[in-house]
């Protein structure tokens, strides 16, 4: 059942996608530009059949340190802070080191909700993007397993098992919140940025970072953030210095836990 999901997780992936719901903020028609949104919507892609497979998504990598790739838990299970700053992990996520560079051949951030109810965790047992074992029938509370992840084992018809609504509860999951265009999403599980043509903090490929943003123009320096708000807005018109405060071009690309989980095949079932 599971090979059957996930191959139709890979077609509808594989499939065109409706622009609207890729949760990107557009600009341009560079190559540039062009490349780094394929780049983004690729890495989108193999965090969702990373999801599917594992049900949680990795640390990121530190971007000052020699990249291998490997955003798998250090021993200890938690994700270093420098890994909460970093960047993509594209060796655990089977991607193409070429990938996680943007079109201006900076690495792109990866930041991930963590934390005992993020997607990623301190733990082997906590930080989980599944649903598989809450029940979609149940009324909209249901008893919540440890770190609040959906409730297994019990007995069909037990009305035991946790619901959706329980395990997305914004009060144990806040998830980040991005203002895309002005408009404020919240639970947001995994926010994929590009700092865009002026490289504002971006790590390079030899782990130099470039200068930081000016420190009053806050989506730009949220966006290096490890929790935000995380910011994408229409980049700023070009005779709008880098280093002003109403400078603007990252792209950036995210998904919601609840989108990431059912993107996945992770989704509640009908435990009935």
């Amino acid at each position: 059942m599971f090979l059957i999901v996930l191959a139709a997780i890979l077609a509808s992936i594989v499939g065109s996608i409706a622009l609207s719901n890729l949760n990107a903020v557009q600009f341009g028609v560079g190559a540039r530009e062009k490349l780094t949104t394929d780049r983004l919507e690729r890495i989108r892609r193999a965090v969702v059949v990373y999801v599917a497979q594992n049900g949680k998504l990795p640390c990121g990598v530190n971007g000052a340190a020699a990249d291998s790739g490997n955003g798998n838990f250090p021993g200890s299970g938690s994700c270093a802070t420098t890994r909460r700053v970093g960047v993509v992990p594209w060796n655990t996520l089977n991607l193409p080191q070429a990938d996680s560079f943007d079109g201006w051949g900076r690495k792109i951030s990866y930041r991930v909700y963590y934390g005992t109810t993020g997607l990623t965790g301190p733990t082997a047992g906590a930080g989980f993007a599944d649903m598989t074992q809450c029940d979609s029938s149940a009324p909209g509370g249901g008893v919540s397993g440890g770190n609040s992840l959906c409730r297994s084992g019990l007995s069909a018809n037990s009305g035991s098992r946790t619901s959706e609504g329980a395990f997305l509860n914004i009060g144990l999951r806040p998830g980040f919140t991005v203002y895309d265009n002005g408009v404020q999403v919240s639970q947001v599980g995994i926010v994929l940025i590009s700092h865009g043509e002026s490289g504002k903090g971006a790590y390079l490929g030899n782990t130099v970072r470039m200068g930081s943003p000016n420190g009053l123009n806050l989506a730009e320096t949220y966006n290096l953030s490890a929790t935000g708000p995380f910011y994408g807005a229409t980049r700023s018109p070009d005779n709008i210095d880098d280093t002003a405060v109403n400078h603007y071009d990252d792209r950036i690309v995210y998904m919601t836990i609840r989108d990431l989980i059912y993107a996945a095949g992770r989704g509640p079932r009908d435990w009935h």
